[in-house]
């Protein structure tokens, strides 16, 4: 039975390749700082070999050793709505990249916060998994890899690493530079890294260190839609328009504190203060 889910979930969500141990690794020790309401396997055919020994193996492990996890399975699929034996040419690239995206996208509009694990497949699916990443995810949100030594490669069926194996292995979280989309399909532009990880990074983060509880709800419902008006985003919210406005112009008042000294006056002058926010948000050169 699905279980109900309520606003403000967080969700586990991994790739699945050839060693589904990588995914319990990393998800015993996210688990200390995260309650999981859901985790989600992302695969590709389920009937490729490859695949379904690591579905076999992984899938009574995740419902005997994580209990309170809904867990559920995901499989991509292409244009033509068959399942997706492998990444081959273009047309089989584009149709991961869009399954990773539409898989993502669904949890988000669940309003679920993902950390997403790339974990499995080809090198050319773990950069497309994370070029998904890049066109869904917020501020929220978080993108891992583990590192593994040699050895924990060679046990296969250690889902859960031996103490003295502890050391061995890294859960490393990749630094996820935010995009926009152009109202192409597929298609983000994203910052560039000079401005996206240093600059609008560390921005960002100063920003973010000011805001109230509250205040990081409206910023929350900024990024999933920046454009969105005061009436609606207050209706979303169940709050007042003037409880809106209030809490936005003490926003307003942070984005000015964090910029002082850092942008130009004519710099502030060519954009409202929403379009300062909303660059601050989407790590725009500012």
């Amino acid at each position: 039975m699905t279980k109900k889910i309520t606003g403000g979930q967080q969700l586990f969500a991994a790739t699945l390749g050839a060693r589904p141990e990588a995914i319990t690794n990393a998800l015993d020790i996210l688990m200390p700082a995260k309650s999981f309401h859901t985790a989600v396997i992302i695969h590709t055919y389920a009937q490729e070999q490859t695949i379904a020994k690591s579905l076999n193996l992984l899938r009574p492990i995740m419902g005997h050793d994580y209990p309170t996890l809904n867990v559920e399975w995901r499989q991509i699929v292409t244009k033509q709505n068959t399942p997706l034996r492998d990444i081959t040419n273009e047309s089989s690239a584009e149709a991961y990249y869009k399954g990773i995206v539409d898989i993502l996208q669904e949890y988000k509009d669940r309003d679920y916060t993902i950390s997403l694990l790339v974990s499995g497949g080809r090198k050319a699916m773990s950069i497309y998994a994370a070029f998904a990443a890049v066109q869904v995810f917020t501020h929220a949100d978080s993108v891992w890899v583990i590192l593994s030594n040699d050895i924990l490669h060679e046990i296969e069926g250690q889902f859960h690493v031996a103490p003295e194996y502890q050391k061995k292995q890294q859960l490393v979280q990749l630094p996820v530079v935010y995009g926009s989309r152009t109202g192409a399909e597929n298609h983000v532009i994203v910052d560039t890294p000079e401005f996206g990880l240093l600059h609008g990074g560390k921005l960002r983060k100063e920003f973010f260190d000011k805001l109230t509880k509250s205040e990081m709800s409206i910023i929350d419902a900024l990024e999933r839609e920046p454009y969105i008006p005061n009436a609606q985003l207050a209706e979303k919210l169940v709050k007042s328009v003037s409880t809106i406005e209030n809490q936005l112009r003490s926003i307003y008042t942070k984005v000015e504190l964090v910029t002082q000294g850092k942008i130009s006056l004519e710099h502030i002058a060519s954009r409202n203060k929403r379009q300062l926010l909303l660059d601050i948000l989407q790590r725009r050169k500012v």
